[in-house]
């Protein structure tokens, strides 16, 4: 039987620079029909692993995952890193937390990728050109992702224009998201439609890192009116900034006990 199920990949919680607690953003995505999830807050997998816990009770397909937010020669860019079960992610997160600094510093986007392909994890480019999309301003074009949000809410036309219009031999994934902070209703107005017969976690798995290609992924939406988006910039630049000290304090904690 074929089905039709609605996926919000790139979602924040209160645990980066959203409001909402995780148990609220997985009981309104299923009130809002959504059967696919995933928070992927910035630099922090404490939200995504507390909703991975919650969202079988909701009968809902989740992966854990996090929005990369690393630098390469003083330049920031990220990337959406999924993984299949709590011990992949885990075990990523210790590697890449913190690495070089406070802010994860790496030689190259390739040094990123691998180490997420070290712990079997599957590559999204949100954004992509966008102000720390992998691809802005040409950079990187040779970069192999498992797919591209073509559309994002929280992103402009043009930029979003310009990720349709990307095209690249071998990526056949292309998703829509909502990049939501604070309008919880937008995960179910801009959003990836996965279609196919008798769909599970373990196929939507296999086709996100092209180990099958049976199920397809339609974006569906576009990017939020021009007033939402600029109320939620500048919304976004203090919630980031308020939970900086957080982490900063978690990873001066983490070099002093290093050091015993």
């Amino acid at each position: 039987m074929s089905q039709s199920l609605k996926a919000a990949f790139h979602v924040h919680s209160i645990h980066s620079d959203g409001i909402y607690l995780p148990s609220f953003i997985v009981r309104h995505a299923k009130a809002l029909d959504i059967k696919i999830l995933s928070i992927t807050d910035h630099n922090e997998i404490r939200g995504t692993l507390s909703a991975f816990r919650l969202a079988k009770k909701y009968d809902l397909f989740y992966f854990p995952g996090i929005e990369l937010m690393f630098r390469i020669k003083g330049r920031v860019y990220e990337l959406l890193a999924y993984f299949y079960d709590e011990d992949s992610i885990l075990d990523f997160y210790s590697e890449y937390r913190f690495k070089n600094g406070f802010m994860p510093h790496f030689n190259s986007v390739s040094d990123v990728i691998n180490l997420v392909r070290k712990h079997n994890g599957a590559i999204i480019a949100p954004h992509p050109y966008g102000r720390k999309g992998i691809y802005r301003r040409n950079r990187h074009s040779q970069i192999k992702v498992d797919a591209i949000e073509i559309i994002n809410g929280f992103t402009g036309d043009q930029r979003n224009l310009k990720a349709i219009n990307h095209k690249r031999e071998g990526e056949t994934i292309n998703i829509a998201s909502s990049d939501m902070h604070f309008f919880i209703r937008d995960i179910a107005r801009t959003y990836t439609e996965v279609k196919g017969e008798k769909i599970t976690r373990k196929k939507i798995w296999d086709n996100l890192l092209s180990l099958s290609k049976d199920l397809d992924f339609i974006p569906r939406g576009d990017n939020f009116p021009q007033h939402k988006i600029s109320i939620q910039k500048p919304l976004c630049g203090v919630s980031y900034v308020l939970s900086y000290p957080k982490l900063y304090l978690s990873y001066r904690l983490g070099k002093m006990l290093k050091k015993h």
